[in-house]
């Protein structure tokens, strides 16, 4: 290496070999041209003269001993004056990019079970070398370095031949490289095609192997290599490629699965039939290398060959005929998107968690939640999930469009009103295109006369000022601009009028002579103190029509609703709502306990006299679109002017 740093002019290993060569030619010639040779001399020189034979071999093997010394002598140099106790290789020093993992408790067996991974550039999830089965790491060893547990870092005898390759056959390629120096390249990302990097990775793979022993660099090289799909690593693969865990790949599985770190373009499996079929003939290059080098049987190796290999895009690999069989099912994507509105909204609120806790900026937060190798315990129901994410992804019931022809626009939030737990969230209708995009569910909409119940009826029915019975006159309240106000939204006034009717037919006039009884800043304060809600403004909280009917100044959640309504059921206690329950680092220590708060809003008779006269809203009310049989069940309409927006809680 010196002399291609340091001196232009000085002679290259392969100009001289060939200037060696040409001398034996000359000399050969000259000794040749002396006498003419006659018939005897033409058969002897034909047979060839042994004493000019050996000489040539003895130059050759000479020059060869002086090139391999040459190069020893300049490794040795390089090493003690540019490498030693400089490029050595600590993997405490590099920190892999690990995926975040998601996970939701399964409702029928109450098991964690991980439903989704969090990633930026490099989707991975690290597994010990204990839950990685023999035949994925027998596999990578078969077919990357059958010579893995007796070489101390580098292959000597590929290494070599290498060089003959590189020197005689004049291309400068490399193909010695080990497990061990294919780790070391995959983790400092070191790819020059150059002599002094090969040298540089040399010494780092036997430092290497000095320090760590040959089952945690396979875990280590099973968990870092690129196996197509933003895939790095066999966990992160398996699931990919075979839904599965990777402890629970066959053998056949775990060979298809080796055989696309050699060029994932080529042999990914579910990119293409032809990539397929290269995977198939990889494959069975893998076993039937696993079977030369005696790792597995004859048995093993002929199952595994004929076993059928099926992909999660449907596609599957006949074992028996090694033909690639389309889906049985035409597959296709319901969205285009990688995350759910549910998973959306929990990437939002444990970076905002994590900033608030910890002080980290936005970015620092979102690169710890995509790359810090979290779990995240959200409360998803998946059950629940699904049904929701169906509904509202279709788009052929009556009335999905407006005027215009454009989709109609829809969110929903499912909580349990006794946890806080919201269980199913969707943020909008139709197909999902875009990860973390605009979120119906979360983002805050007028809701009408939905707010009656929480803002008006039942602090007041709780404080006393009214009771259900209490009867009021069904009359605008006051002339503003001229025209009476407020209105209803059906023509024409009761006149005197129960409170339980006045809520069961969403009168307008009653609900802002409540209102402002009970007194519009003491019910802005009940909403903000007592149940949670931060979407309210201070102009709210002095206006009647506001917090009487619902016309806001920003909106509300459907989150935020979901929870403020759970008083009714939870006996008058408030609980907020959260979508996951703790957040754990790499090494498994809880960072984020997102516990639930509780309290007292209303007293239990109050949230029970609400129920009577919410359930009267769905049995004969205006809420009656939602009445089904067999349950039990309340709740509340809210619609804006022009029918804008529409609510029901």
């Amino acid at each position: 290496m010196e002399h291609e740093e340091n001196g232009k002019n000085k002679p290259k290993i392969s100009d001289m070999i060939r200037q060696s060569a040409n001398q034996i030619g000359r000399r050969s010639r000259k000794e040749e041209n002396m006498d003419k040779p006659g018939p005897e001399q033409k058969k002897a020189k034909k047979k060839g003269d042994p004493k000019k034979v050996w000489f040539i071999i003895g130059t050759i093997f000479l020059i060869l001993v002086l090139t391999i010394g040459m190069f020893a002598g300049i490794f040795l140099i390089y090493v003690n004056k540019a490498l030693k106790g400089n490029t050595e290789v600590n993997m405490a020093e590099y920190n892999l990019d690990v995926s975040t993992e998601l996970y939701c408790k399964n409702a029928d067996t109450g098991e964690w079970e991980m439903y989704q991974t969090l990633y930026g550039d490099k989707n991975r999830i690290w597994v010990s070398y204990d839950e990685i089965p023999d035949t994925v790491w027998k596999a990578a060893v078969s077919i990357e370095d059958k010579r893995f547990f007796d070489h101390h870092g580098v292959d000597w005898r590929r290494t070599t031949h290498a060089v003959f390759n590189m020197f005689f056959g004049m291309q400068d390629t490399f193909g010695g490289s080990t497990i061990t120096q294919q780790l070391i390249k995959n983790i400092t990302t070191d790819n020059e095609t150059t002599v002094k990097r090969k040298v540089t990775e040399i010494y780092r793979a036997l430092q290497f192997e000095k320090k760590y022993s040959k089952e945690e660099i396979l875990e280590m090289y099973l968990n870092t290599i690129y196996l197509g799909q933003q895939c790095y690593g066999v966990k992160t693969a398996a699931k990919e490629y075979f839904n599965k865990s990777v402890s629970d790949l066959t053998l056949a599985e775990s060979a298809s699965l080796i055989a696309i770190t050699n060029n994932p373009s080529l042999y990914c499996p579910t990119l293409s039939e032809e990539c397929r079929q290269n995977n198939r003939d990889r494959e069975v290059n893998i076993l039937n290398a696993m079977l030369e080098q005696g790792r597995i049987s004859q048995a093993e190796h002929d199952a595994a060959v004929n076993e059928d290999v099926v992909f999660t895009n449907g596609t599957t690999i006949m074992g028996n005929t090694a033909e690639v069989q389309a889906a049985t099912e035409e597959t296709t994507s319901a969205s285009t998107a990688n995350y759910s509105y549910f998973t959306d909204q929990v990437i939002d609120d444990v970076i905002r968690d994590l900033q608030t806790t910890f002080g980290y900026t936005p970015e620092m937060a979102s690169n710890l939640v995509f790359q810090g190798g979290y779990k995240i315990y959200t409360t998803q129901n998946p059950k629940y999930q699904s049904i929701a994410e169906n509904v509202f992804e279709n788009t052929d019931y009556v009335g999905s469009t407006d005027s215009n022809g454009e989709q109609l626009q829809a969110g929903i939030t499912v909580m349990d009103p006794y946890t806080g737990d919201v269980v199913a969230l969707v943020g909008g209708t139709g197909t999902k295109d875009y990860d973390r995009s605009w979120n119906w569910a979360t983002s805050a909409r007028q809701c009408g006369s939905a707010i009656k119940p929480i803002a008006t009826y039942a602090p007041a029915l709780d404080k006393g000022t009214i009771t259900t019975a209490s009867v009021l006159d069904d009359y605008p309240v006051r002339v503003l601009n001229g025209s009476p106000w407020p209105y209803n939204s059906h023509a024409g006034f009761y006149g005197l009028t129960t409170v339980q009717t006045a809520l069961t037919e969403s009168l307008n006039t009653v609900a802002v002579r409540v209102n402002e009884m009970y007194g519009v800043h003491n019910s802005y304060e009940f909403m903000t103190q007592k149940l949670g809600f931060t979407t309210l403004s201070e102009t709210d909280g002095q206006q009647s029509g506001n917090m009487g009917l619902g016309g806001l100044t920003e909106g509300v959640t459907t989150e935020e609703m979901a929870a403020g309504y759970s008083i009714f059921v939870n006996d008058g206690v408030y609980t907020t709502p959260r979508t996951y329950s703790k957040v754990e680092d790499a090494n498994g220590n809880v960072i984020l306990n997102n516990e639930t708060k509780s309290n007292a809003a209303i007293k239990e008779t109050t949230a029970y006299l609400m129920r009577g006269m919410l359930s009267s809203v769905i049995t004969g009310g205006t809420g009656y679109n939602a009445y089904f049989s067999g349950m039990s069940m309340g709740g509340k309409t809210g619609t804006t002017d022009d029918d804008k927006d529409r609510y029901f809680v």
